[in-house]
């Protein structure tokens, strides 16, 4: 009797099994950042032991190996002093989605299970007696996160999740996301009752913040040139590897919004467990030894708030440059001049864009500027228009553009998300690109 309960005990235990997908939504050695943390987390998972057949990675993979790595074939997601290897957090970072398959379509699939959709690339397999693990790193804005060359609503993320409930895909899911504005992918839109516990580094109206930015991004003493890691996401890795794996999701939480102390660390959903250990959902392994290295906490000085980190780091480039290369020299001061361009370019595009949609239809310039619409955020036709008409016109979307979503967002509200007319809007932002 005694065997056969155990073996009973054994096999319930035997069917539940944890489940992580892990993305990092951004491409070019400027957004080091988000890959370095995603394998960070990739990382994390498996060591904390998510069997690799069970860990789903999407990350555009342009960086490790991307000529301005001064330490090709390697990430590391946070700084060291002169004498002092990093840890590099590449090597055993194994990626199932690169480059163009880095896409919102494939992110669903893989939520969905929908194996039909992918040609024979990984989606999540997991049951109803399974917990899973989602952790996306990016560009967002009001409404949307970014992927490599796409844009993903969060209608469509929370109809994904949704779905993933109705199929039976999952007893609980957890779901850390980094991105500017990353609370209005969930507020007033996910149901508590789906059993998804989601934390966003930031609320519905505010920016997140880089870290390790310069000059605080030295690898053995090496000037890498870039951010080497998000506040939130590196915060709430740093913890994970430091107080292992019985520590509860509220405890984390805990810690987590008080470290990231540059934006509002929000939670959506499901609180009904809460008190279940993050062991729970990233594996159960104790491995605050084989982390302590990487557990050991640096301080940053340097937090740089998103859409700042473009112009942050080409200035740093230019302040960085030998003075006696002359030639050099030049070319990064034309490059930071170019950034400061494009950005009072952005800037007047969706000023303009805001003041012309007040004359024509009657409203507040400034109010549709700055106004951040009350989440939930359904945007679909009307905004595609304009999304569509800024990346095809004005050179597309990155850190610093994505923060006028909200005049996008603004202006279809505004008229209604009346076809004809977000044409006509669609019109008027390629005429005022041709101006950049």
């Amino acid at each position: 009797m005694k065997f056969l309960l155990s073996s009973t005990m054994l096999l319930g235990v035997a069917l539940a099994d944890d489940w992580a997908v892990i993305v990092a939504g951004s491409k070019s050695y400027m957004n080091y950042r988000h890959q370095a943390d995603a394998c960070h987390a990739v990382n994390v998972v498996l060591d904390y032991g998510i069997p690799a057949s069970n860990v789903i990675t999407m990350i555009y993979d342009d960086v490790a190996d991307n000529k301005e790595n001064h330490f090709r074939g390697k990430l590391f997601n946070k700084p060291t002093e002169d004498g002092t290897p990093g840890v590099d957090v590449y090597d055993k970072c194994k990626i199932d989605y690169k480059g163009k398959d880095v896409t919102p379509d494939n992110f669903v699939a893989v939520l969905t299970g929908d194996a039909d959709a992918t040609e024979g690339k990984p989606v999540l397999k997991s049951t109803e007696q399974d917990r899973v693990f989602v952790n996306f790193i990016d560009h967002g804005g009001t409404g949307i996160i970014a992927f490599p060359n796409d844009l993903m609503y969060a209608k469509q993320l929370n109809d994904a999740l949704a779905k993933s409930h109705s199929k039976g895909m999952y007893k609980e899911m957890v779901f850390y996301m980094e991105a500017c504005n990353s609370g209005s992918m969930f507020e007033n839109m996910l149901n508590s009752s789906l059993g998804i516990y989601v934390t966003t580094a930031a609320n519905a109206k505010e920016s997140s913040w880089g870290t390790y930015c310069p000059p605080d991004d030295k690898v053995d003493g090496v000037v890498m040139n870039t951010c080497l890691g998000d506040l939130y996401s590196v915060n709430w890795m740093e913890n994970a590897v430091s107080a292992g794996e019985r520590e509860t999701l509220s405890a984390q939480y805990d810690i987590i919004k008080k470290t990231t102390n540059k934006s509002h660390v929000m939670q959506y959903g499901d609180m009904s467990f809460l008190n279940e250990p993050i062991g729970d959902f990233i594996g159960n392994g104790d491995v605050t030894q084989i982390f302590k290295k990487r557990a050991e906490k640096r301080i940053s000085n340097s937090d740089v708030k998103s859409p700042d980190i473009p112009i942050h780091l080409a200035y740093y480039k230019y302040l960085r440059a030998d003075t006696h290369d002359f030639a050099k020299r030049q070319t990064l001061a034309k490059e930071l001049q170019a950034q400061l361009t494009r950005q009072m370019a952005v800037d007047n595009v969706f000023h303009d864009l805001a003041e012309h949609v007040a004359t024509s239809f009657d409203g507040d310039d400034e109010e549709l500027f700055h106004a951040y619409p009350a989440p939930p955020i359904v945007c679909d036709a009307c905004c595609d228009a304009l999304y569509d008409a800024f990346t095809a016109h004005c050179g597309g979307f990155d850190d610093y553009s994505l923060q006028f979503s909200r005049v996008i967002v603004n202006v279809c509200n505004h008229v209604k998300h009346e076809a004809n007319l977000a044409a006509k809007m669609a019109s008027h932002v390629q005429q005022l690109c041709k101006a950049m």
